[in-house]
């Protein structure tokens, strides 16, 4: 998972079904897929939130492996979540009150305003300092 900025916090959340005597095993790897280091290994069907902070902090990318050991089980749900840390410089301006900064993580150019986009509404102080950031899709 490559980013252009650096990762802070990360969090993997996923529900598994699995199967008697069967695993998940999540697996971390911060060198392309060289070397793989054990991050958890599941052994029964639920819900699980995972942190990843411990492999992922200061790192600008990073490969998740995720082996199903046996034939039962399966992923319902996946979700990675992360903090990231990015230069003021690259944002764009953000004055006092509420602020609207639409994105998208396409490869192909979308407008800001189509049905599915990302936007993060951002609250800045009267001290231009940020208080508060909330991420919807349009």
């Amino acid at each position: 998972m490559p980013s252009s900025y650096v990762y802070l916090t990360g969090k993997l959340e996923l529900n598994t079904r699995v199967g008697d005597e069967e695993a998940i095993v999540v697996q971390f790897s911060d060198n392309n897929g060289l070397d793989w280091k054990n991050v958890d290994r599941i052994t029964e069907s639920g819900e699980f939130s995972i942190d990843l902070q411990r492999f992922a902090f200061r790192r600008y990318d990073y490969r998740l492996r995720l082996a199903l050991l046996g034939g039962d089980s399966w992923i319902d749900r996946l979700k990675i979540t992360h903090d990231i840390q990015c230069s003021q410089r690259a944002l764009p301006a953000l004055d006092t009150g509420d602020n609207t900064i639409a994105f998208s993580a396409a490869r192909t150019r979308v407008p800001s305003r189509s049905k599915g986009v990302p936007q993060a509404t951002a609250r800045v102080d009267r001290f231009n300092r940020l208080i508060s950031v909330r991420s919807t899709t349009a």
